[in-house]
This record gives C-alpha cells, sequence and structure tokens, in this order.
C-alpha cells in the first residue's frame, strides 16, 4: 500500500515512486508552508497572489515597518492558503552570529493535527 502524500521538494528520482515522497501531513505542512513563503507574488501562474516573497525584502533596510510588513505578509498568506495552520509567532531578525543574514522564525499549530511545529528560513543577502 503507497501512503504517499505527495512529492518532496526539490524532486529527487525514487525506484519505488518515481520520485522520493512525503508520507505524513506533518511534513506536507511544512513543506507547504516553506512554498508560501519561498514564492514570489506574480510567480505562480494561475494565482498571482499566492505567496509571501521572502527573498523580495533581503535588499531591503532592516526597520520595524520592515519586520511588521513581513509579518503581516506572512499571517494574510496563510490565512489565505494554509487556513487550517494558526500562527503563533513570528521572529524577524538578524543572525547574532553572521552578518547580513536575515532569519524569519515561525512558531505554528496545525489545527486538524493538533501538532506544534517551527520552522526557520535564514537568508543571505
Amino acid at each position: 500500500m503507497n501512503t504517499a502524500i505527495g512529492p518532496k521538494l526539490p524532486l529527487n528520482l525514487d525506484p519505488k515512486n518515481g520520485f522520493l515522497m512525503i508520507d505524513n501531513y506533518v511534513d506536507e505542512t511544512k513543506q507547504n508552508l516553506k512554498i508560501l513563503l519561498l514564492t514570489a507574488p506574480g510567480e505562480r501562474v494561475y494565482d498571482r497572489n499566492f505567496g509571501v516573497g521572502l527573498r523580495n525584502y533581503l535588499f531591503e533596510n532592516k526597520t520595524t515597518q520592515l519586520d511588521e510588513n513581513i509579518r503581516s505578509r506572512i499571517i494574510e498568506q496563510v490565512s489565505s492558503y494554509i487556513s487550517y495552520v494558526n500562527i503563533n509567532d513570528i521572529t524577524v531578525s538578524e543572525s547574532p552570529d553572521m552578518d547580513n543574514v536575515l532569519y524569519v522564525k515561525i512558531d505554528y499549530f496545525v489545527i486538524p493535527l493538533n501538532f506544534k511545529d517551527q520552522i526557520t528560513i535564514p537568508f543571505i543577502e
């Protein structure tokens, strides 16, 4: 019995299923969230509004307003596209160890799974 939910990205060949697959909803939710964060608005052909576009913020000056814009965009997009996820906290910060690195950490709760998790996305300018 094949319990695959969807392909694991980036795509890698697997002799059993053709591609490596995700076999649980926790990993599928984390991958969906990562895709939403990294996709630039306008990049998805049939849904021009999809995506937070975190890379678009890389070369902006680090300000409190920028942090709030990032938080607002994430909350808006998750609410629209992954509504089964509640955002508990979003931290936008610079790395204490490296220059020119922006971290976005999201603590979230997957409602139907009754499961807490977090995702951290580092970006190097």
